[in-house]
């Protein structure tokens, strides 16, 4: 209204002819309603593995939004396609400037950007996309916990998900292993279990994004506890089963269990007295907790004492109490059974010629 007053207020307004004033003034409302013109070809675009920064100008003062959305969610029929959007702090100028920040490395984006001046409609560019850059992973917060005699955890952090390869050295053998996760995480955790007791490492992280690019923690010095506890032996059991035959046969099986890998021997005798013989099965060499040995020495209806023997990795050995077994006693034959009726019923020839 204070526009229209000073016009009208004009003492050259009256030699202006109507036409001409007409047409000045629906110029003058046509630039202040119609939506703002964005200059140029395109928006202008700069990338990063997880920000975009969106210039443009426009032919008046308007605001700035971009509207954005990975290629995954864009939907092009959508009355919005974009499910996302972020705006240009300076709000009525002809210069714009939007910051987009928290994007997925590597990553295929819709966008459009919008303009709008105080009055009147407002400005759209058409469909585009932008590709964020593959971010090169970044190791930090490694740390070292829970050592033992053979196993250690890691944690540590990773700016973008990656894989994980651990590699450790051993300084003493100069062997190097290498243990593994495939899962792309930021947030990792792992527990190494293949180590020796008593030992030196130089333990490196490699994280790896799926797209070739790797990153590599620096070297981290650990030692393991020496294992000087040997297995404990619980769960003891025996069973024997006699096989008849001409010369019978009798199988036992005794199992048992250990706190750790360890490996077996079993050690019997014959009878209960401390001179006897002692008689031992071969060793099994397999590291394992759960153990299971067979005997087919043992002879009918005798009492065996029998003991276990176990050792860990680290050499250290546990004996087991003695155990005691009485094996079945031996079945009689049909034909024992008809020669025994026969000694008893005719006994007496047994007399004959003493």
């Amino acid at each position: 209204m204070n526009v229209l007053k000073g016009l009208l207020a004009d003492p050259t307004l009256p030699s202006v002819p109507e036409d001409i004033f007409t047409s000045t003034i629906n110029e003058i409302i046509d630039r202040v309603v119609r939506a703002p013109s964005i200059v140029g070809i395109a928006p202008k675009v700069e990338v990063t593995g997880t920000t975009a920064k969106v210039s443009w100008t426009t032919d008046k003062n308007a605001n700035g939004v971009v509207g954005f959305s990975p290629d995954g969610s864009y939907v092009a029929k959508a009355p919005d396609p974009y499910v996302l959007s972020a705006i240009d702090p300076n709000t009525n100028t002809t210069v714009h400037e939007v910051g987009i920040a928290n994007l997925e490395p590597a990553t295929t984006y819709h966008y459009q950007v919008r303009s709008k001046g105080l009055i009147g409609a407002e400005a759209k560019s058409v469909d585009a996309t932008f590709v964020t850059a593959s971010e090169l992973p970044i190791i930090t917060d490694l740390s070292l916990s829970d050592v033992i005699d053979n196993a250690a955890s890691l944690k540590w952090k990773t700016n973008i998900p990656t894989s994980t390869s651990i590699e450790y050295l051993n300084a003493a053998t100069g062997e190097t292993l290498t243990q593994g996760d495939t899962a792309l995480l930021r947030d990792h955790l792992f527990k190494l279990d293949k180590l020796s007791a008593g030992a030196s490492y130089k333990i490196t992280v490699v994280a790896d994004d799926g797209l070739g690019n790797k990153a590599l923690s620096k070297p981290i010095a650990v030692s393991t506890s020496k294992d000087t506890t040997p297995p404990v032996i619980s769960k003891v059991s025996s069973g024997s089963t006699l096989y008849p035959g001409k010369e019978s046969r009798v199988q036992t099986i005794i199992t048992w269990d250990t706190d750790e890998p360890a490996n077996s021997q079993i050690f019997y005798q014959e009878g209960i007295a401390t001179n006897a013989t002692v008689n031992q099965l071969p060793l099994d060499p397999a590291m394992v907790v759960h153990h299971t040995s067979v005997i087919t020495k043992f002879q009918p209806t005798t009492v065996y004492k029998f003991w276990i023997q176990s050792s860990d990795t680290a050499g250290n050995m546990a004996k087991s109490k003695d155990f005691l077994i009485l094996t079945p006693q031996q079945q009689a034959t049909i034909l024992d059974v008809i020669i025994g009726n026969f000694e008893q019923v005719f006994g007496w020839t047994n007399k004959l010629g003493k």
